[in-house]
This record gives C-alpha cells, structure tokens and sequence, in this order.
C-alpha cells in the first residue's frame, strides 16, 4: 500500500503579536503548519508552539538558506508577517524565485505600501496586507451614521448590512452567522427599506437635511434675520455700517465740491491717512468762512481711526494665510450651527485618512490629536451640538477608556467606536463599557491573513455583531469542492451568505443570485462570511440538509407533467435530472433532504403538479446518507 500524500504546509515568517494570532487561528484548520523568526519568538501562549509540525527556524526569512531550511520549498503558503515593511516585501522576493506556485502574503504598511502594490500587481500569488487600511475600513462602517452595521460595495453594486425584520424575500436575505446571532439582513441599498440618509452639500444627514424644508429655503431667500447663524448675523452687521460710514462720509466731505471730492478723501482716511486727506479738505474750503469746524475735525479723526484698524485687519489676514501656507499651519474651521458632527480622537494618520473618507461622503468631521485639556474644551465648544459618531484612535488603551467614559455621559446617543491592539481584550471591553464597538487592529490583520492564506480573495473586513464578517471572493475551478453545489447548499450547508455571483456567460453580475443556481468552472462568487465559515469551506465539512421533503404520487402523471416533477427535484436538490429520475416516486413516501431555502417554493410546486408533499424536521445522521445517494 502507497503512504499517503504528506500535506503541504503553511510557513509563518515572523512570530510576533501578528504572527502568534495567525498561528492560533490556522492550528483549526488541520494544516501542517511550519514557522520561522529571527529570534526566539516569546510565546503568549504555551500550547502554540505544540501546534507546529518542526520546531521554528530561528533565522533571517530575506536568506534563501534559511527559508530553505523552514521548509519553503514544499510550502502551500507563506505568511511574511515582520513588523518592517522592507524586510517582508525582500523576502517576498526571495520566496517567489525559490517556490514559484506558493500563495505570499506580505505585511506592508506606510510609504512601502505603494511598492506592495506593485509586486501584487507584477507577481502572481502575492497579496499585500495593510492592517492600517484594514483598520481604517472597518472604523468606517462602525462610525457611519445610521442604523447600518455597514454599507459596501461589491462589483459595482452597493449593499447595506443591518438588523431587522425579513419582510422582502426578494430583495433581502438573512446574513449566515454563528448561533445565537440571528436576525442580521443584507439588501441591495437601492432596495433598502429602512431608508437611505442622503447627505447634502452643508455636511448633514437624516434630520439636519430634513429640515431644510421648502419653507426653510424660501425664508432663507427673504433674508429673514432669524434664519442667520451667529456668525452671519456680525458680518452683515460690520457690513451695513462700513456701508453706512462710507455714504455718510462721502455726503459730508462733497459739501463745497464736487461729489468725486467727497469720494477721494473718504477712500483716503479709510485707508488710514490722515493729514493728506485733511489738507485736501481744507483747500477744498479755503473760500468758506468757517473753514473745518469742529465736527468735521473730529470726524475725521474717527475715520482715519476706523481706516487704520481696517488695515491692519487686512494685514493681519493676508499675513495669516501666507505663513499658514508656509509652514502648513491649519486653523479649525468653525462649525456650523446645526451641524451634527463627527469626532476622532487620536490616531494621527489613521485619523487623517478617515476623515477624509468620511468628509467625502459629506459627513461633518472634527479631529482632535489629544486627551485632555483638549477633550474638555471641545465638549465646552460643541455643548450646543448633536455629536453623531465618536472615534477613539489612540494606541494608548487607558486614554481611550477615559474619552469613552467621558464622552458617553455627554452624548449618551452617539455612537462609540474604538480600537485596541489586544486581541482577547476587545469583546470583554465591548461588554464591559456597553454600546461601545471595540475593534482589534489584530484581529482584523489576522482573520484577513488567514483568509488570503488559502488563495481566496478579502475585499473586506467589519465587525457584525460579536462576529468579525469578511467579503471573500471564490473564483470556481473544476476541482473545487464548491464547484456542482447549488448556492442553497453551500449557503446552509457552509453557513456562508451568497452576495453575487459573476458568470462568464454573462456580462452583468447578480446581486443576491438565486438560491437555486449551481456554480461551475469560471463562476466568481462572492460571499459574506465569517472565519469559521471559510473553515468550513476549507475543510468540506458540509452540513447535511435541515429538513425532510415527504412526496408520493397521488395518481398516476402525464409524461410531461412527470418530467415537470423531476426538472423541479433537480432544480432544487441541486442534482442532475437524471439522479431525480432514478428516485422513481410513485404510491410510496420518498423521504429526500432539502435545505430550508428550497423546501417551500419545491413543496408548492409538487403540489401544483399532483403530488401529496409534507415536510419534517431531519435527522442529521440520516439526512448524510441520504444526501450521499442523491448526489450520487
């Protein structure tokens, strides 16, 4: 008897937080698993070091003798998770010349990114992996207003993920998590019925849009005093008297002269000369008896005042705006007065490519770069404000505790999101502190590095509930286990939930495909899922139907009514026509396993055609054998 094929193993390249979480993630998925690092890594946990099929290989993963010696050359995948950029993206290098067919998953963050890209891009087999960008994308569904946990986009077409009821079998469909976290939908967002917030141009959604009413506008048109914030109301104020002053002086200098007199010297104290405009006046009078009384004098005077502070205001202004440019100095732009802002606090970087994302969709953004002093006066400074979303960016864990508990006092409806660097840390901080989303950066990197690990594709990652939820795309092959399954099959027997499906034969892509489809070779399916479910896939541990379809023959059918029967049987039992034909219904009960998608829309078909049909709950056990044979 031949020995059995040895498995191909995954090799980790870098034991550090990362790497150990990647570990403790693949050890479930019954894989050798092999491991390298440049010193002896510092084990969080004892029992992960029993998890490797070798003992690690303590040396430098950019030297082709020692990846040789970690056993990259039989490699199925290899995960170069160093905290340096360039360590990893040289190494990937390496590992490409010395196995070309081995799936490469590089950490790159920062300024080596763009370089990341382009290997992705020019080498095949290779996915570069930003945690910070992982992170920025799920702090942007946690932090978007709304009752969405998260609005994506997948080939072209947009969807939005929420809780609620399932009143449209159309047009949403139950999400496939973990037991105990039911009633999650997802639904096209041209479709969704729990309404869209549209932002509009002044950076407000939902109720700051909707109360810009018809009548709002038309008030806002006549000018109405009560309709101007603030800051308006002092500028038209400084506007109407600089106007004021300006007629008033240009009537009382043109007293003996000409109007453009009156014009000239008018202009001239303005711009905050005194004694030229004077003489000019005074010449100007020189036939009057009683030349520049008194009142003229002392108006002048005042003007030439006013004129000088004017100037310097300019100055000031103009001085502001050029060093401000010069050593990119930014001033805090001013809120509106009923804006409904959004907060982010720390972060630096993250911070800064958040709020543009956020900005773009037309959300108003506040970012502050401390704790503090600084929180207490925006919490003076916003007091009168409706703050919608509250982020805590900082790497420092206890400042951000702080903030949440803060802040959760002063705007007890906002929604809270902040992130962590502990791993096991974040759901017990999510339940402890109550309405708060805790993301891990490491939990994010290392679900999406597992993933990828197995040649799929992530396009993305958020948490749903408890759950941490991935977009992945599957690209079908002749020779993949889902490839002949129907999407009912692998959605209740994976526990995945099917987002759209491309195929070759078509030039459009179909969102939320019918359940009764089969994949084949070429098919690209998307699917929303969680780390178990892809599992799961990976391992092909299909789970049998969930209940029983009884059918017999009622009298005896017409050739063409029977083949009816039997296109319905294989359309949704996911088998061949033929494999329904050899089931020979007739008088006898026949007990088929169905999945629940399926079960109602067959039964009542059968129905139609003349046959008694009952459905039961299934025994598993049974259901597996059964299944086996229909397949068969």
């Amino acid at each position: 008897m031949a020995a059995p094929t040895p498995q191909p193993a995954i090799l980790i390249c870098g034991l550090g937080k990362l790497g150990q979480a990647c570990l403790r993630r693949l050890r479930r998925f019954d894989v050798p698993l092999l491991a390298m690092d440049r010193h002896a890594p510092d084990w969080r946990e004892p029992d992960l070091e029993q998890c490797l099929s070798a003992p690690v290989v303590v040396g430098d993963m950019r030297r082709p003798h020692h990846l040789g010696q970690a056993g990259v050359h039989g490699a199925r995948a290899v995960l170069l998770l160093s905290s340096e950029s360039t360590v990893n993206l040289e190494a990937a290098l390496q590992v490409r010349l010395l196995n070309p067919n081995a799936q490469i998953v590089v950490r790159a963050s920062g300024e080596q990114r763009q370089l990341g890209d382009l290997l992705e891009q020019r080498l095949s087999g290779v996915t570069v992996v930003d945690p910070q960008n992982l992170m920025r994308w799920a702090l942007l569904q946690a932090l978007r207003p709304g009752d969405d946990a998260a609005r994506f986009e997948a080939d072209g077409l947009a969807f939005a993920l929420f809780q609620g009821p399932w009143v449209d079998h159309r047009f949403q469909r139950p999400v496939q998590l973990e037991s105990g976290m039911e009633g999650w939908l997802v639904a096209p967002l041209a479709f969704h019925q729990r309404g869209i917030e549209r932002p509009h141009p002044g950076g407000e959604t939902g109720a700051g849009a909707r109360a810009q009413t018809p009548q709002r506008r038309g008030v806002m048109r006549r000018w109405r005093w009560s309709g101007l914030d603030r800051r308006s109301r002092n500028l038209l104020l400084l506007t109407l008297s600089l106007l004021v002053v300006v007629v008033a002086g240009i009537h009382q200098f043109s007293l003996g002269s000409s109007w453009q007199h009156g014009v000239f010297v008018t202009l001239g104290l303005l711009k905050g000369e005194y004694v030229d405009p004077v003489n000019v006046l005074t010449a100007a009078r020189s036939g009057s008896r009683s030349g520049l009384d008194g009142l003229t004098i002392t108006g002048t005077l005042l003007l030439s005042l006013l004129g000088t502070v004017l100037t310097s205001a300019l100055v000031a202004v103009m001085l502001d705006q050029l060093l401000s440019a010069r050593f990119g100095l930014k001033a805090r732009p001013r809120l509106p007065r009923r804006a409904r802002p959004i907060l982010l606090i720390g972060g630096d970087t993250l911070s800064e490519s958040l709020a543009q994302e956020l900005q773009r969709e037309g959300h108003c953004v506040w970012p502050l770069e401390t704790h503090g002093r600084a929180l207490e006066q925006v919490q003076r400074s916003l007091s009168h404000h409706e703050v919608r979303s509250i982020g805590l960016l900082s790497s420092d864990l206890l400042a951000n505790v702080e903030a949440v508990l803060a802040l959760q006092q002063h705007w007890p409806g906002a929604r809270l999101a902040m992130v962590t660097s502990a791993e096991q840390a974040a759901e017990q901080l999510g339940e402890l502190l109550g309405g708060v989303t805790v993301i891990s950066s490491l939990s994010l990197a290392a679900d999406v590095i597992v993933a990828t690990a197995f040649g799929e594709r992530v396009e993305g990652v958020w948490p749903i509930g408890e759950a941490m939820g991935l977009l992945v795309r599957y690209r079908i092959s002749t020779d993949d286990s889902l490839c002949g399954l129907s999407l009912a099959r692998i959605q209740n027997g994976y526990g995945v939930t099917t987002i759209a499906l491309r195929r070759p034969s078509r030039g459009d892509v179909l969102a939320l495909p019918p359940l009764d489809l089969l994949l084949s070779a070429g098919d690209q399916l998307l699917v929303l899922a969680t780390l178990a479910g892809l599992r799961r896939i990976e391992l092909g541990q299909l789970a049998p139907p969930s209940q029983r379809l009884q059918l017999r023959l009622q009298r005896e059918l017409a050739p063409g009514a029977l083949f009816e029967v039997h296109r319905n049987l294989a359309r949704y039992l996911g088998c061949t026509v033929e494999a329904a034909q050899a089931l020979q219904i007739g008088d006898q009960w026949q007990e088929l396993p169905i999945d629940p998608d399926m079960a109602t829309v067959l039964s009542d078909n059968l129905r139609r055609l003349g046959l008694e049909v009952n459905l039961i709950e299934v025994n598993l056990l049974d259901a597996t054998t059964q299944t086996a044979k229909l397949v068969g």
